[in-house]
């Protein structure tokens, strides 16, 4: 027989099997209900303090993944926004990890509220039933005209974990993966706070930032020992103890994200923060995607961002990177003066070395071009090169020191 016949032969014996009976494990609270062999799902409305939305853009600027919020026709907006969280059988994904416990969050309409859906695996056969209860969460909902609009899926570290697990586990079981807009507060996270705290576990900030309680917590890195010891003894103690940790970890992704809520409605306010990189990080945002929002967003608004930017700056100016770019913004903005006895300190202060070179290296093209100084311009780069800096950072300076040399005839 060819191929395609000894295929044939074993559709045909598959057919004639009967499916392994599933195991049914009774013995979970009346909050859960049976959505399939082997699935079931709970429910449950908590109390939530949620000022009201901030405004979109300065939002995105400190979580850039919320950029395409923008682009929603008439007034920008988050929602569809809806809180993201897996349990899994391994801590670093591949083919051989499967998902057992899916939590979704989202904002009720006075926003008072956040309601907690949960989805539960009992037994590897009900795999590809699992997935099918759980992708219509990431499913597109319809805005006021009409227009599906991609929903915003929010994870603690989701890019590098969740979502790839997500997708393996549909390719895995031929179902198509969801399409969404994915936002990982981790990567604001980490600029608001890496300094401040010794981690920026999501449990980290939580205890630290917002004062949550997780003490009688189980740690989710026991969670795939417990799915197998449930799988092996049907006890579900533990297995509620990752239920309830799962439900703390959408609560908690709640809450940070009201917490980056209000620091975008007024960073200069908020007190425990970085404020050096939340000032460039604010920068940043505003010059790479420029273009996005002038096209996006009103004049007088950009204005105000940009104003929140300078202001930003001069809190942070005796941070040293903090103060370059000021400095840098003094001269595009015509302060030269100003912007010339700010460089000057930092080059003659205690500042970093690759921020010190930044400065001299400015202020000898200031020296050149500006003001006309060779001689002047030839300091800066002599206090450069007498500096341990990189071989680029040092060529550079000997290649400009040598043609100004070259112009005073030596």
């Amino acid at each position: 027989m060819n191929l395609r016949e000894r295929l044939q032969v074993v559709k045909t014996i598959a057919k004639k099997q009967e499916p392994a009976p599933r195991q049914v494990f009774p013995q979970f609270p009346r909050d859960w209900t049976v959505v399939a062999d082997g699935v079931l799902k709970r429910a449950e409305y908590v109390k939530f303090d949620r000022q009201n939305a901030a405004d979109v853009a300065s939002l995105a600027i400190l979580a850039p993944d919320f950029l395409p919020c923008l682009t929603i026709k008439g007034a920008p907006r988050f929602e569809p926004l809806v809180f993201f969280d897996f349990e899994t059988t391994g801590l670093s994904g591949g083919a051989g990890t499967i998902a057992f416990l899916a939590a979704f969050g989202r904002f009720e309409n006075t926003m008072n509220t956040l309601k907690i859906t949960q989805y539960l695996l009992l037994d590897y056969p009900a795999e590809r039933d699992f997935l099918e209860a759980v992708l219509p969460e990431f499913g597109a909902r319809t805005s006021s005209q009409s227009t599906p609009v991609k929903a915003n899926i929010v994870t603690y570290n989701g890019k590098c974990f969740d979502f790839q697990i997500l997708r393996t586990c549909c390719f895995m079981n031929r179902l198509e993966p969801p399409i969404f807009n994915a936002v990982d507060l981790l990567h604001p996270c980490r600029r608001l706070w890496k300094r401040l705290l010794p981690s920026c576990s999501q449990a980290s900030i939580e205890s630290a930032v917002l004062g949550l309680d997780r003490i009688d917590d189980i740690s989710g890195s026991l969670a795939p020992e417990i799915w197998f010891s449930f799988l092996k003894t049907g006890e579900t103690d533990d297995l509620l103890r990752i239920c309830a940790h799962n439900r703390r970890d959408i609560f908690g992704l709640a809450s940070i994200f009201t917490a980056l809520e209000d620091i975008s409605r007024d960073p200069l306010g908020a007190l425990f923060i970085d404020r050096e990189s939340t000032a460039l990080r604010w920068r940043e945002t505003l010059r790479r995607y420029a273009a996005f929002f002038e096209e996006n967003c009103e004049k007088t608004e950009i204005n105000r961002y940009w104003e929140t930017s300078r202001r930003l700056l001069e809190a942070a100016r005796d941070c040293p990177r903090a103060a370059l770019a000021l400095a840098v913004d003094l001269f595009k903005e015509g302060r030269e003066a100003e912007g010339r006895r700010l460089l000057v300190s930092l080059s003659n202060g205690d500042a970093p070395v690759s921020v010190k070179a930044q400065a001299l290296r400015r202020l000898a093209f200031d020296a050149e071009k500006r003001l006309r100084d060779i001689d002047a311009a030839l300091t800066y780069l002599d206090a450069g090169l007498a500096m341990e800096t990189s071989a680029s950072v040092r060529g550079y300076f000997e290649r400009r020191r040598n043609r100004l040399l070259g112009k005073r005839g030596f």
